[in-house]
């Protein structure tokens, strides 16, 4: 890793973050860059406001955003669903990058307590949205179908979707 140009880039996005409010999707892995900020940061890309790195990847995770660009799809219905419905285009797709992506924040947030200063306002949240996003990176296992071996997308009232069969021509199908 080049911390330093690492460091350069995600300074790049954090001031779009700062000039638009939220984080510009990386061009084919979208929210992922939630992923990859979070982790050069905890492997010593120090360069970064890691504080303000962490309130846009909280953002990207727990605000919906009407911009089909940027965000995650359909956050405002993910979060008590614990997955992305089949409403979202690649709706698999959406749900097991937010588990990822989820589990990276409650990584991040976890560092940031135990490493936190005292003159940090966000420090007495950082020790539950650590725990409370670890939680949400397991929801990913909601659409995981015993009966077909695969993820499948599920309705926003819980139906499966297509057959599996289907679903293995289909990009958002996943075999376990």
């Amino acid at each position: 890793m080049a911390p330093k140009l690492t460091g350069q880039l995600i300074n790049g996005y954090l001031q779009q973050y700062k000039d638009s409010g939220r984080l510009s999707p990386v061009p084919e892995i979208g929210t992922n860059a939630d992923l990859a900020f979070a982790c050069a940061y905890m492997n010593g890309v120090t360069t970064v406001n890691a504080r303000e790195l962490y309130q846009a990847i909280l953002k990207d995770a727990s605000v919906n955003n009407s911009n089909a660009g940027s965000g995650r799809a359909e956050q405002n219905k993910a979060i008590f669903n614990g997955y992305t419905s089949t409403a979202a285009e690649s709706s698999v797709n959406w749900t097991l990058a937010g588990s990822i992506n989820d589990f990276a924040l409650s990584n991040l947030a976890s560092a940031l307590y135990q490493n936190g200063s005292s003159s940090d306002p966000y420090a007495a949240q950082y020790k539950d949205d650590s725990d409370y996003f670890a939680h949400r990176a397991q929801n990913y296992i909601q659409l995981f179908s015993q009966k077909s071996g695969f993820f499948m997308g599920k309705s926003a009232t819980g139906k499966w979707s297509a057959s599996a069969k289907r679903l293995i021509q289909s990009p958002g199908a996943v075999k376990m």
